[in-house]
């Protein structure tokens, strides 16, 4: 799959709007696992326990969503594969100015690099 800058590979996911959709599209993508952040550079795989550093996690995709009412409701559903156990899943973060300081370093870290990444 291209992103929007024609790189090959991951990219920023197009289509659902809602946080359910997003949430279903990756499931029914393969990345059905759960995954959430224990410090600003770990993440904890909820299906084998494994917490791990984010530059171990490969990404595949990222949703941006921003709030209906309030476009300052800002999260990004990073769909991701768990160095412990190879399952995929979701990472759930905030981004933009309302969040927090953890989110944002493991945002940076987890897309540094990668084609349309920071």
């Amino acid at each position: 799959m291209a992103d929007a800058d024609g790189h090959e590979g991951a990219g920023f996911a197009r289509g659902a709007t809602t946080l359910m959709e997003v949430l279903d599209e990756a499931r029914d993508s393969g990345f059905g696992g759960s995954f959430d952040v224990t410090s600003a550079d770990a993440v904890r795989c909820l299906e084998c326990g494994c917490s791990s550093p984010v530059r171990l996690f490969g990404v595949s995709r990222v949703h941006r969503l921003e709030g209906a009412s309030d476009a300052a409701d800002e999260l990004i559903v990073v769909e991701v594969t768990c160095p412990g156990c190879g399952r995929g899943g979701t990472l759930i973060l905030g981004y933009g100015p309302a969040a927090s300081a953890i989110d944002a370093e493991v945002v940076i870290a987890l897309t540094l690099g990668w084609p349309g990444g920071t």
